[in-house]
């Protein structure tokens, strides 16, 4: 379980710290699954980092060249952006978890955006289908991707991921199912 300030998910103007996967798995430790069906994918661009005392290190997650060399960054809106160039192969990390009761195989999708609220109606630019998702296992994932050479330069977009893109699963808050990184277009 991380601190409140390393634990965050967000999407757009919102950003909530929450529990996360292994303190709820403590939860479900201690007082046991709920009777009812309670089901919750979420996704966030932070990721385990190291123990710190009785609480986890988280940092953010990032986008790497096709080596997984960390690519640079540039300052957007107070974070970071990582550089990219049109057409290159990047690979982008996410931290994928399921806070609920079942285990869950979902199809995730990339995608990039003007803004930094990532939905499916953003471009589509890769799927995963069969992501297999179960309670007390958390998934930081890296997707290998081409960054569209369409896109204009000296431009910044926001490359995210949506889990469970067809909606599938009966969620409780669908609103943690997306997430994004900035990146800019050298």
């Amino acid at each position: 379980m991380g601190t409140d300030f390393e634990h965050i998910w967000a999407n757009g103007s919102a950003a909530r710290g929450y529990l996360g996967e292994d303190a709820s798995d403590g939860a479900v430790a201690l007082y046991g699954l709920w009777s009812a069906s309670y089901e919750d994918l979420g996704v966030a661009h932070w990721k385990y980092a190291s123990a710190a005392g009785q609480y986890s290190h988280h940092v953010k997650t990032g986008v790497y060249d096709a080596a997984g060399t960390v690519l640079p960054t540039v300052s957007v809106n107070g974070e970071a952006a990582y550089r990219v160039n049109r057409g290159q192969t990047v690979q982008v990390e996410f931290t994928y978890e399921n806070n609920g009761k079942s285990p869950q195989t979902v199809n995730t999708g990339w995608y990039i955006s003007d803004d930094d609220f990532i939905q499916r109606t953003d471009r589509r630019i890769a799927v995963n289908t069969g992501m297999t998702l179960v309670r007390n296992d958390v998934l930081t994932y890296r997707r290998t991707l081409t960054i569209p050479a369409d896109l204009r330069t000296n431009t910044n977009y926001w490359l995210g991921t949506i889990v469970d893109i067809d909606s599938v699963v009966p969620d409780n808050i669908p609103s943690n199912n997306a997430t994004y990184i900035p990146i800019h277009i050298n």
